[in-house]
């Protein structure tokens, strides 16, 4: 069972239970704390019977009863107040019936006014929208007509020369030969370079001073496997020069070597050479500074030994 109360801030109407009664308690709506009374108070209905508002008597049918010979007369029946102008709600329009209505004169003629019209925009012809690229080229003729005589005054107005169709077949023949030349010209060019470049290192290779040049290459008395050794030959202060390049080697697993000067020819220029060692990453390893040069002969063997 609820009790409905009224919050008297913003008399918004509460149900509350039975059991919160004498409690104190909040409007969930404006936050205002009461206290829940014993019963319900009585909630102020929408409208009260001074809000009413009466509807004017001259338009009710008991005003209507009352301007009739009711009064004047001891006989009354009710279809006169039924068949009456005011109990049916009916309003006259003096301004209704005062309007003339038009002949039909006037309206045939205002129809033949619109026919007209109708027609008329109908035969007028749709208006021309010119290009403005094409304002200076004459529209007579079809299509094609117009793209010939706009391709001709293109032509009159460049400075390039009119070619027939010969002329035309000729100029394209000498610049298909022309690219042809040129690739062909770089590829003689590559094939020339080369060659050039085999033929001087074959020379070089025959004309080097070269003996054969091994050695042994231990760490801790432990062969060095997998290493890449390295002889660069050293130009002597105003000696002659030097007819060849370095010479390398793959270090075996037995720590031996033989120095190659290229894949097919063996050995190493007569001269000083600055020896390194490198990993298989190519970085250089550490090596005692004894150790870093040693001088190749002509009329000796050329065997190294490096222990590190």
């Amino acid at each position: 069972m609820t009790i409905r109360y009224e919050c008297p801030e913003c008399s918004s109407v509460l149900k509350i239970k039975v059991e919160k009664v004498g409690r104190p308690a909040k409007c969930p709506k404006c936050m205002s704390e009461f206290t829940v009374p014993e019963t319900s108070q009585r909630v102020k209905p929408l409208l009260t019977e001074d809000d009413l508002v009466d509807m004017p008597l001259e338009i009710t049918p008991v005003a209507v009863a009352a301007d009739t010979s009711i009064g004047s007369s001891t006989k009354f029946d009710p279809t006169d107040i039924l068949n009456s102008d005011a109990a049916s709600g009916r309003k006259e329009s003096t301004e209704a019936e005062n309007k003339a209505k038009p002949s039909v004169a006037e309206l045939m003629k205002e129809h033949q006014e619109k026919l007209a019209r109708r027609e008329s925009r109908r035969s007028k012809p749709p208006e021309k929208k010119i290009n403005p690229l094409l304002s200076g080229i004459e529209t007579t003729g079809t299509a094609a007509d117009a793209i010939t005589r706009s391709y001709e005054k293109k032509r009159e107005d460049s400075d390039v020369p009119i070619l027939n169709r010969d002329e035309r077949r000729a100029a394209a023949a000498r610049a298909a030969l022309i690219r042809f030349i040129l690739q062909l010209g770089g590829v003689l060019t590559a094939t020339v370079m080369f060659g050039f470049l085999l033929f001087s290192y074959v020379l070089s290779s025959q004309g080097a001073n070269l003996v054969e040049v091994t050695g042994k290459v231990t760490v801790g008395g432990e062969p060095m496997d997998g290493y890449l050794i390295r002889f660069i030959p050293i130009q002597e202060r105003g000696g002659p020069a030097l007819e060849g390049g370095p010479s390398s080697a793959v270090i075996r697993n037995n720590g031996e070597f033989r120095l190659q000067y290229s894949p097919t020819v063996a050995g190493a220029i007569v001269a000083e050479h600055e020896v390194s060692i490198e990993d298989e990453f190519g970085l250089p390893q550490p090596i005692p500074e004894e150790f870093t040069r040693r001088k190749v002969s002509k009329d000796v063997e050329n065997h190294f030994e490096f222990n590190f």
